[in-house]
C-alpha cells in the first residue's frame, strides 16, 4: 500500500530460525559459525541471487552503512563471526550467526505485511528443504530467547508520526499500543533513540499465535494509527493553519538553502516537510517516497559511502546539506 507512505516507511517481517545439529550461535566457535555460513549460502544461493556479506570482512563503515538502511541488525555489524545475505534489490537478507543461526528478514516500503510475510515464508520454506530446523510440537521454533518461542516471527512498521507528535498525543497512544502486546522503539530497534518523529511498532508474542494472526494482528493496529495520524493533521491544519505552514515552509527554506545540516536536524527538517506534503503544501508526484528515501541518505555512513572519502563530522554536515538540496530541486 504505497499510497501510506505518508505514514508508513517501511514493513518488516523477520523470522528466527536454528539449525537442530548445532548449538545456539553464543555457545560456538568462529570454525562453526564459518561453516553454518556456508551451508546456509550453499543452500540458497544457488544462483547467485544474494551477495555474501561477512561481517569480519567488512570495514567499519561498511556494516555502519548496512544498519542505516536496515538490512542488518546493530548486533549482527558488532559480531566479528557473522554474516549477512542480502538478495539484489535489498528486500531480502538473511542474517547469519547473531542470537540465532538465521533470521530471515523481508523490507519492503509502505505499508505491506502481507507481501513481507509472503516473501520470508518462500525462503523459510526453501531452507526447509534443504536444513532441519529446531522445532518441537508443543513449543514451536526453538530460539535463543524464549521471547521468539513459537512462530519465531517479529513483524514490524515504521511510522512517520509528526501531527500526533505536535499535539503532544503520541505518548499516550505508544503507551495504548504498548499495552496491547506490542513493543514501540526508536529508528534502529531495541535501544535505539525516536528522531524526526518517526517509530517503530512490532510485535511481542511469538508463542500460541498464528503467523497469519500477528500479520492481520499487526495491520489493524497500522490502519488505526494511519487514521488517527492524518485526522490530527487535518486538524491541526484546520485550526493552526498559519503555525502549521510556518512550520512546514522553514524546513523547506532551511533544505534548498542550508550549507551545513548535521544529521538530527535533517531529519527534523526532513520530517517537517513530509507532514507538509500529506497537507499537499508541495508539489511533486513522489514527494514522500524522495523524502523517504532522503531519511536514510542523510545518516553519516550512507554519506561517506557516497563520497567515497573518510570524511569528518562538518565535511559530512556540508555533503548533507548538497544531497538535500539537490534531491529537492525542482521537486517541492
Amino acid at each position: 500500500m504505497n499510497d501510506m507512505l505518508d505514514v508508513v516507511l517501511t514493513s518488516r517481517v523477520r523470522l528466527a530460525r536454528n539449525l537442530q545439529d548445532l548449538p545456539f550461535p553464543g555457545n560456538m566457535a568462529q570454525a562453526e559459525i564459518a561453516e553454518l555460513v556456508q551451508r546456509v549460502n550453499k543452500a540458497i544461493n544457488t544462483n547467485n541471487s544474494f551477495l555474501l556479506l561477512c561481517m569480519q570482512e567488512l570495514p567499519e563503515a561498511e556494516r555502519h552503512l548496512l544498519v542505516e538502511r536496515h538490512l542488518v541488525s546493530p548486533d549482527l555489524a558488532g559480531c566479528a563471526k557473522g554474516a549477512a545475505l542480502i538478495n539484489k534489490d535489498e528486500s531480502i537478507s538473511i542474517l547469519i550467526g547473531e542470537e540465532d543461526h538465521l533470521r530471515i528478514q523481508c523490507l519492503l516500503p509502505g505499508l505491506q505485511l502481507e507481501q513481507a510475510d509472503s516473501l520470508c515464508a518462500s525462503i523459510d520454506d526453501m531452507l526447509c528443504k534443504k536444513m532441519q530446523f529446531a522445532f518441537e510440537s508443543e513449543l514451536g521454533y526453538l530460539t535463543a530467547c524464549p521471547t521468539n518461542l513459537g512462530t519465531g516471527m517479529r513483524a514490524s512498521v515504521m511510522l512517520h508520526l509528526p501531527a500526533l507528535s505536535l499535539a503532544g498525543q503520541t505518548e499516550g497512544l505508544l503507551a495504548a499500543i504498548s499495552k496491547l502486546g506490542y513493543a514501540v522503539r526508536g529508528l534502529y530497534g531495541e535501544g535505539s533513540g525516536t528522531h524526526g518523529h518517526i517509530f517503530q511498532v512490532s510485535n511481542q508474542m511469538t508463542l500460541g499465535v498464528l503467523e497469519e494472526d500477528i500479520i492481520s494482528n499487526l495491520n489493524t493496529i497500522a490502519l488505526r494509527i494511519i487514521e488517527r495520524e492524518r485526522s490530527i493533521r487535518s486538524s491541526l491544519y484546520k485550526t493552526n493553519k498559519l503555525e502549521i505552514e510556518d512550520i512546514v515552509y522553514r524546513s523547506k527554506g532551511v533544505l534548498q538553502y542550508a550549507r551545513k545540516l548535521n544529521a538530527k536536524e535533517a531529519m527534523q527538517h526532513i520530517s517537517n516537510l513530509k507532514l507538509g506534503a500529506g497537507l499537499g503544501l508541495t508539489s511533486g508526484l513522489d514527494t514522500q517516497k524522495l523524502l523517504n528515501r532522503l531519511l536514510t541518505d542523510v545518516q553519516c555512513a550512507s554519506i561517506r559511502k557516497r563520497s567515497g572519502l573518510e570524511l569528518s563530522e562538518a565535511q559530512c554536515d556540508e555533503a548533507r546539506a548538497n544531497i538535500v538540496r539537490e534531491a529537492l530541486k525542482g521537486t517541492i
